[in-house]
């Protein structure tokens, strides 16, 4: 646990008030036993010395903002004792208001585009609710990607969600940490859509540590679109929990998830149960270590292709032999690609569901615990009931797809204690898996700097490598 409290924290801002200071930068207490966290001052270059360089443009801030001539803001860095929350301070101060130039003193339309600093940190304290259309995105250069992290409030509670929107939003070179500032407690929910047909686009992001989903719809007819991006790390002991993008109840409009880095994940990529999704598409992604098996539910148009697939469903399958209670007879499921069953009387000449040119594998320390217990896990191979019937019925296009053992370059480590014990007894109490190691990281040190992660690049010679629609390499690339 952190040696600096929360009390300590408070007790010393309040000094620095008290004596007319200025309190000094620095970030929030971390989760180590002997000193606080690193921080933007720490492991990584200050983003406001630019020393030494007369071309880099340094901002002025005044009261946290720089505001460019174009209507852009620079919001600066919190340091987690006087600055907190500055992200949704700048957004409710400037947007879609007339702003003065820090530079010029000329007065602006804000264009409600939010810049982060490089290294910089970004607590959220209390409930954020964004309800303005905002662009947040990383300043140009290089450095870590700014990061947004929940941070307790002096009473020591956290908002179980990070940020809910009534607003479209666009995020662009974020990482969005889910460790709490204080206690390192993982994060419950991070982003939830509360407003209808709500648009959020995610573009060159990173999303790491989360215990029930990442992306939550609460309103109908919402869209989501996750391009260049990677999201992992995200689970409850050995429950349902872990999701990606979570729609159940409230379905969307679209989601789509294009050329991202998916792993070591729990719950569904894309959960339906109940919701319906118009259009769902999964393009040129690798997804690697996904507890939940690929699911397609009550859709209209689904394209699902050009994917990598290595070791995902084996939660699901894990309970693909059963027996039968009336009858006594056992019942298998070996289906990958869990596409629900329409119900009698559905109209389904809207539908066009298209799975084709995907790799699913499984490695072979995977196969060798399916092999371990017969009796209560099956591979997952095929298409489910639902999927067999629309393709019958000239819904569903199911072509081209393999199944490839791949080397990655440089792949985050599988934690196959974890899912020995799960498919031991997939029923036993989640209680169980409270020690278990199951998240990874390159160096536990909070930050992301591009280039510097796990990366699942293969060789040129796989037949992945020229099996997709175009003829050219499956998965993600960048």
């Amino acid at each position: 646990m952190r040696t600096k409290s929360l009390f300590a924290c408070a007790f010393a801002a309040m000094m620095f008030v008290a004596t007319g200071c200025e309190p000094e930068a620095q970030p929030a207490p971390g989760p180590d036993t002997e000193k606080p966290a690193p921080g933007p001052e720490d492991e990584k270059p200050n983003p406001d010395d630019n020393t030494g360089d007369e071309n880099v443009f340094v901002p002025v801030f005044e009261n946290g903002i720089c505001v460019l001539e174009d209507g852009s803001v620079i919001v600066q860095s919190d340091n987690g004792i006087d600055r907190i929350n500055g992200l949704l301070t700048a957004i409710e101060t400037c947007a879609d208001t007339t702003v003065v130039t820090t530079e010029t003193k000329t007065e602006v339309a804000c264009n409600n585009t939010f810049i982060l600093q490089r290294n910089g940190r970004y607590y959220v304290q209390g409930k954020w609710v964004i309800k303005n259309n905002v662009v947040v995105k990383a300043d140009q250069g290089e450095g870590a990607m700014p990061l947004i992290q929940i941070m307790a409030d002096e009473t020591g509670e956290s908002n179980a969600d990070m940020i809910r929107f009534e607003a479209n939003a666009t995020f662009k070179g974020i990482y969005f940490y889910g460790r709490e500032a204080m206690t390192d407690a993982l994060q419950q929910r991070m982003l939830r859509l509360d407003g209808q047909g709500n648009r959020l686009i995610l573009e060159d992001c990173f999303a790491d540590y989360c215990r029930n989903f990442f992306i939550r719809t609460d309103n109908t007819d919402c869209r989501i679109y996750l391009k260049n991006s990677t999201f992992r790390n995200m689970a409850k002991a050995n429950g349902s929990n872990g999701r990606l993008v979570d729609t159940r109840g409230n379905g969307a409009d679209t989601v789509l998830i294009h050329n991202c880095l998916v792993y070591n994940i729990l719950g569904h990529i894309t959960r339906f149960d109940g919701g319906k999704i118009n259009h769902l598409e999964w393009t040129n992604n690798t997804f690697y270590n996904c507890g939940s098996n690929p699911e397609v539910g009550a859709v209209n148009t689904v394209k699902i292709e050009n994917n990598i697939l290595g070791n995902v469903g084996w939660r699901m399958a894990s309970k693909g032999i059963e027996v039968n209670e009336e009858t006594g007879e056992i019942e298998i499921d070996d289906a990958i690609w869990n596409v629900e069953m329409p119900a009698e009387g559905t109209d389904i000449s809207n539908v066009n569901i298209v799975i084709r040119n995907n790799n699913v594998y499984n490695t072979p320390e995977m196969l060798a615990i399916y092999a371990k217990y017969p009796e209560t896990a099956i591979v997952p191979t095929e298409l489910s009931p639902g999927g067999k019937y629309l393709m019958e019925q000239g819904k569903l296009t199911y072509e081209n797809n393999i199944s490839e053992q791949l080397t990655f370059d440089n792949p985050g480590p599988v934690h196959y204690d974890f899912i020995n014990m799960h498919m031991s007894d997939p029923d036993q109490p989640e209680e169980n898996f409270d020690e278990m190691p199951w998240f990874i990281d390159e160096d536990e040190l909070p930050g992301i700097i591009p280039g510097s992660v796990y990366t699942y690049g293969y060789p040129s010679s796989a037949q992945s490598a020229t099996a997709s629609t175009t003829g050219g390499k499956l998965g993600a690339s960048f």
